[in-house]
Formats: structure tokens, sequence, C-alpha cells
């Protein structure tokens, strides 16, 4: 069906069934096969212009392939930082809470493999809003900080 609608010049329709291809490979562990779908379905996404569609269908494609390729090439390939890193800014721009908590586990394996610093190491999370307990045990755990700036202000000024 993808190949139909990428000859009808339908990319969003190509997309979504090269999507479904890659899932079913998944499940069979046809690894090789899944990345090729999802290749193929990042580069229609290219041609495409920027929406916010576009870019909810580009981040579900990024998480996907972070999945095969952590599967296929171990959790500490550079191309899995790469794919992950990429889906953290599109949830960013998306505001896709429910799958960046996903992308920041999957950042956070991929660190603790690597035994590397965090995107996130030394950064102060204090006041930020939104975040339920376990989200700020994992920004911690990839290295944010959660102390009061008064605090280390005066800690700073008394000495």
């Amino acid at each position: 069906m993808a190949s139909h609608f990428e000859l009808a010049e339908l990319p969003e329709c190509a997309i979504t069934y090269l999507l479904q291809a890659s899932q079913r490979a998944v499940r069979v562990s046809a690894y090789q096969e899944a990345l090729s779908h999802l290749n193929q379905s990042l580069s229609l996404l290219e041609s495409m212009p920027e929406t916010q569609q576009s870019m909810q269908q580009e981040l579900d494609l990024q998480v996907s392939l972070g999945v095969v390729l952590m599967a296929s090439e171990g959790w500490g390939s550079s191309k899995v930082e790469h794919v992950y890193s990429k889906a953290r800014e599109l949830c960013r721009h998306v505001g896709d809470t429910s799958q960046h908590f996903h992308v920041l586990r999957a950042l956070h394996a991929f660190y603790i493999h690597r035994a590397a610093h965090g995107p996130y190491d030394r950064m102060n999370i204090w006041g930020a809003t939104g975040l339920t307990p376990v989200q700020r045990n994992v920004l911690k755990s990839l290295g944010a900080v959660e102390e009061n700036p008064q605090d280390v202000e005066g800690y700073l000024t008394s000495r």
C-alpha cells in the first residue's frame, strides 16, 4: 500500500503504511527491514512542508527508529544518541509530553551504557512545572540538579 501512495504522490499516507510495516517487521525481529521502512519514511517526510502534523509524524518515526537501532546496533550506538536527541527536540517543538518521557528514558539508557555525561548535566530544574516526581528523578539521573538558586547565591556570598 505504501508504494501505491508514494506513486500517487500522497506521502502522508505512504508514511503511515511504512510505519505500520516497520512495526510488523520489529515484531518478527526483522530489524533491517524495519530500518529500511523507517528510512524511506523519513526521506518522504523531507519532501513535505514542515507543519505540526509532519513534526509529530517525524517524532513517531524517530522514536520507532530508536527502538530498532537499540535492538540492531546496541544501546550504546552513537546513532541511538543522535535519533533520540532529535526526538527530544521534536518533543519540545510538538509539545508531546507522552513521548518525551520515553525519549528521556532511552537517552538515560544510552548514557548509562556509554558511561557518559547526559544532556542534562548540571541543568537546574528547580521550579520546573509540569513534571511528575518520576520524571524529575529521571532528569536527575541524566545529570540535572534541583537547587534553589537563592540558596546557592546565599552560600556563595557568605564565603
